[in-house]
């Protein structure tokens, strides 16, 4: 008897994640003013002037020091290299060191650090310009090719992670999810007549499997009449029709729930799908004007009040 082997999904086969686009964007790159410094007991005090006197704000996701290569003994050379502002505050090294011997502290300032002492002076005498990330790193890989350039704090996000390696999915979860999307293919060829694409969409309670609504594309009857707003529809007149006053926890349209489209829902249909709540939406074939990957990506949109996840070339073979 020939024994079994466990199923395991080929990575190719998994359905890909849509994330925004600064999960897949190359490390941008910024000039700084940097420079060396002299003696390493002075390392402390020059971070603590810098700090209060020139604070980087918009670059604090980076180390304000770093240790330079090549160097072996420490003791015979300092080694770091400390980064004193953005090139943007200040256009060239006359003008920061114009800027240093101006300078006038703010009120919450004592009087005994208004001037720049000696090894501040020193230390933009020597300034240089090096180039730095100018965003934080969102994936491990941006982290890596960023501290190429200058040490950076990461924190990772786990689950970003997972949804790039494409780790979230057993072999049990990809055959439900195959089953419910050949429902809604299913679905689109029980309403295709002369409507192109043909699309079907079914919605779906992960919780317990439990189809909810579905729906094919009926815009020969009304050009509003999309596969997902038939759904959407159909789900909130089932529970209308089943409301209970007294239940105030009860479902709200999507809430959670996944919705299989056959087709990348446009912006009225991802829109809908937002406002209803969803928790994941999974289709198989993108399309040009499509609002979640293709032309838009709605679902990333940081302004919006409602995140949920996107998946696509999600197949039935």
């Amino acid at each position: 008897m020939a024994s079994k082997k466990k199923f395991k999904p080929d990575c190719e086969e998994l359905p890909v994640a849509v994330l925004s686009d600064e999960v897949y964007a190359k490390v941008e790159l910024v000039p700084v003013y940097a420079s060396t410094i002299k003696v390493k007991t002075d390392t402390s005090k020059i971070v603590k002037w810098l700090s209060q006197h020139f604070p980087v704000k918009d670059l604090s996701h980076l180390k304000r020091v770093r240790k330079r290569a090549g160097i072996e003994n420490m003791e015979e050379e300092c080694g770091l290299d400390v980064i004193i502002c953005s090139s943007i505050d200040c256009y060239s090294k006359r003008d920061l060191i114009d800027r240093i011997k101006n300078f006038k502290c703010t009120a919450n300032v004592s009087v005994e650090n208004q001037n720049a002492p000696d090894y501040i002076y020193n230390l933009i005498k020597s300034a240089f310009l090096v180039k730095v990330p100018l965003l934080p790193a969102t994936t491990r890989d941006q982290f890596v090719e960023a501290s190429r350039y200058w040490p950076v704090s990461f924190h990772e996000d786990k689950n970003v992670t997972s949804l790039l390696q494409k780790h979230i999915f057993s072999s049990s979860d990809l055959h439900k999810h195959k089953m419910n999307m050949k429902r809604a293919f299913d679905k689109s060829l029980e309403n295709s007549r002369e409507i192109a694409p043909v699309i079907g969409c079914v919605i779906v309670d992960p919780s317990n499997g439990e189809v909810m609504s579905a729906s094919g594309d009926t815009r020969d009857e009304h050009p509003l009449h999309h596969a997902v707003i038939n759904a959407i529809d159909s789900l909130a007149r089932h529970q209308s029709a089943n409301f209970d006053p007294s239940n105030k926890t009860g479902p709200y349209l999507c809430t959670n729930y996944d919705a299989y489209v056959t087709v990348e829902p446009c912006v009225m249909c991802a829109m809908a799908l937002l406002h209803s709540r969803v928790g994941r939406v999974f289709y198989w074939k993108s399309h040009e004007d499509g609002a979640l990957g293709s032309k838009y990506k709605l679902h990333c949109n940081r302004s919006l009040n409602h995140r949920f996840l996107v998946f696509k070339n999600l197949n039935t073979f």
